[in-house]
């Protein structure tokens, strides 16, 4: 099979001045402002249970997008069109943006029509959503290359399945109490182009890895269930060496980790279940691993704009932070003055990037500042509606799709506090190890997370492992409870996050350092 290199990246490559220039030929004429993506996957996936192969796939094909902002009647409003394509197609690719350029540009035009036609009939609503705008921005143009040492290109469908049956009779044998090993694992080299009728020209290429472990344990107190992932911006190499040349995100080969997700299994499987606090709270010590999932769910996703400004309500919830643009939690205090967080697609990680796929360049949101809610993560159009600038936020899986504003690299920042004296202060609590499973309120302002491990802490010492618990809080409450927040920070992969209709899934990082609160310690309360 020919590599990517080779076919697939060389076609974007002589396409990109063409696609450049017929993008900016089309808005003299036709339309107020238009983009191009154009991506080129090529990826390998493959599972296993049991030590055997379960399937093996190769994806390789072109995709592309458009947008066109168009008006009519004496209102503005976007179109856009989208296509998958062959990997032989890359010839064509003028002829498809020529066209799509077309169809979005009479799709912008029905529904600047459409808008007026409201605006006629329903005057306070028409008012309201007459023009759609997009924020300034510097216009860039830039080339960036992937990172990795083996190509995932160059690597077979029969590699990336022996190595995933592999890795599953490892975890087998690592514990005689595990009954069952699963592995999934993946890797693909793509490159995104991006042009714009302002002068954008942008040329990202990206090398992913990633693996997603689950063991089964069966012990003398029941079945125990562990799922855990690794990934990062590296090529093959990450399945063979981990990573080891980035401290905030160190990642260790797929056997030291499928071992250590079958041993945590089995030694959960011999555990009791947690026994929870009956609805009271008490003081709860959080690890970096269970913070990825916590900073995930109540300061991430609600920090997304426009899921703040209610544009995908429907299908996503809303939140919190943002009950309308005249009521928010924008400048208050929402948390204790030791709780930061933002989001940085600049630091290395799944969520890394330089450019966001409108072409703004990457920059660190600060969305909680020593307890304030500073900052939204946002696109041209959202940031446009509060009359900011773009921070960079806007992305698409695939050059098919139109875009969404995600979360990326979004942590909780490191504190003062030594991680151990977190512990060793409290006379009497809990410490949450690991993330499993989250249930989330509408609007993020609720949240119950359970942990792979919680440990009793008594007069400062750990005492008993306890599995299947977790915390229940109200987000504000909690983040305003916190009162200890350490200095080891870690960020942990994420795999695989969810957003949008039709579905849109995006890789990135979250973490934390170790932080100390107050909340309900749930488990299997009577």
């Amino acid at each position: 099979m020919p590599t990517m290199t080779k076919d697939l990246l060389d076609a974007l490559a002589g396409r990109r001045s063409e696609l450049a220039d017929l993008v900016s030929r089309f808005c003299r004429k036709d339309a107020a402002f238009a983009d191009i993506r154009v991506e080129a996957m090529d990826m390998r996936s493959a599972s296993a249970e049991n030590g055997m192969p379960k399937e093996a796939s190769s994806k390789r094909y072109f995709s592309m997008g458009i947008r066109v902002l168009a008006e009519a009647s004496g209102a503005r409003s976007p179109g856009y069109w989208g296509a998958i394509l062959g990997p032989e197609e890359g010839s064509r690719l003028g002829r498809a943006a020529k066209e799509g350029l077309s169809i979005a540009a009479e799709r912008a035009k029905h529904n600047s029509r459409a808008k007026a036609s409201c605006r006629v009939r329903y005057p306070d609503l028409g008012a309201s959503m007459t023009s759609t705008e997009l924020a300034a921005t510097q216009v860039c143009r830039d080339t960036v290359p992937a990172r990795y040492k083996i190509d995932p290109a160059a690597v077979s469908e029969k590699t990336v399945a022996a190595a995933a049956a592999e890795a599953t009779r490892i975890a087998l044998a690592a514990d005689k109490k595990v009954t069952y090993a699963g592995q999934n694992l993946l890797t693909f080299h793509n490159r995104r182009l991006y042009v714009s009728s302002e002068g954008a020209d942008l040329d990202q290429a990206f090398a992913v890895t990633q693996a997603s472990s689950a063991a089964v344990a069966r012990g003398k107190d029941g079945i125990q269930i562990i799922g855990d992932a690794i990934g990062h911006q590296r090529g093959w190499e990450l399945i063979e060496e981990g990573v080891t040349d980035d401290p905030l995100m160190p990642i260790p080969t797929l056997e030291t980790f499928v071992k250590g997700i079958a041993r945590e299994a089995a030694e959960l499987s011999d555990c009791p279940q947690c026994p929870g606090s009956g609805g009271k709270e008490v003081v709860l010590v959080t690890d970096p691993h269970y913070n990825t999932l916590l900073v995930h769910e109540i300061v991430g996703h609600p920090s997304e704009l426009d899921r703040a400004l209610k544009m995908e309500t429907g299908y996503a919830g809303r939140s919190w932070f943002l009950q309308d643009c005249r009521r928010s939690q924008l400048g208050k205090q929402i948390a204790s003055s030791k709780v930061s967080a933002f989001s940085d697609p600049t630091l290395p990680g799944l969520g890394h990037y330089r450019y966001d796929d409108e072409g703004v360049r990457a920059r660190r949101v600060w969305i909680i500042k020593n307890g304030v809610l500073n900052e939204l993560m946002s696109g041209r159009q959202t940031a446009a509606a509060l009359g900011q600038k773009s921070n960079g936020s806007y992305f698409v899986t695939s050059g098919a799709m139109v875009g969404i504003i995600r979360m990326n690299n979004t942590v909780f920042a490191a504190g003062g506090d030594d991680p151990k004296r977190l512990l060793s202060d409290v006379e009497r609590g809990w410490y949450l190890v690991g993330h499993k499973t989250p249930s989330i309120g509408e609007s993020r302002e609720n949240f119950r997370i359970t942990a792979r491990k919680v440990y009793e802490i008594r007069n400062g010492r750990l005492g008993r492992l306890y599995r299947n618990g977790g915390m229940m809080a109200a987000s504000k409450s909690y983040l305003s409870s916190v009162d200890g927040v350490g200095t080891d920070f870690r960020m942990i992969s994420i795999s695989s996050c969810g957003k949008g209709l039709p579905m849109q899934l995006k890789r990135m990082a979250n973490g934390g350092p170790t932080m100390r609160g107050r909340g309900i310690l749930t488990g299997a309360d009577r």
